[in-house]
């Protein structure tokens, strides 16, 4: 798709490490391995960096809710995405700070992000709670929280 190859080479050219989701995995003429090589051709037509072409990735089917690194993995909840989602912006977050700290300037902080619609995928700021489609990954975000009640 053009638009893919254009926010990717513009998001490479940030110097952005992007996370890939093979979606639809769900459906019974998917073919995943083909689809990582052609993301893996297009990172390099691009030219991406070293570091850029170790992207870290999951299978998904955005439809019925479950991410998974592997394909022999338990197809249960988000919780390998939001991982990786996590992951990478902790890493940015300390990179940041230390830049700051050697700026002289205030740390950076983190604003933790959820899903808010399920199927369409609408981004929003984490306020309270978790929905509870997203409940099992509180035990993951949030592991010392104990519910009261």
């Amino acid at each position: 798709m053009p638009q893919t190859r254009f926010v990717l080479e513009k998001a490479l050219h940030l110097h952005l490490k992007p996370i890939i989701v093979i979606n639809k995995i769900d459906r019974a003429d998917n073919r995943p391995d083909e689809v990582l090589d052609e993301i893996y051709d297009l990172f390099i037509d691009l030219n991406a960096d070293e570091e850029q072409l170790d992207f870290p990735f999951v299978y998904a089917s955005g439809r019925d809710g479950w991410a998974v690194k592997d394909l022999e993995d338990e197809r249960k909840d988000l919780v390998p995405l939001l991982a990786n989602a996590f992951h990478a912006q902790i890493n940015r977050e300390v990179d940041r700070a230390v830049r700051d700290r050697l700026d002289g300037m205030e740390p950076a902080t983190m604003t933790p992000m959820h899903l808010l619609k399920r199927y369409l995928g609408a981004v929003g700021k984490h306020e309270s709670e978790f929905p509870p489609y997203l409940e099992a990954a509180q035990s993951f975000f949030a592991p010392d929280v104990v519910e009261e009640g």
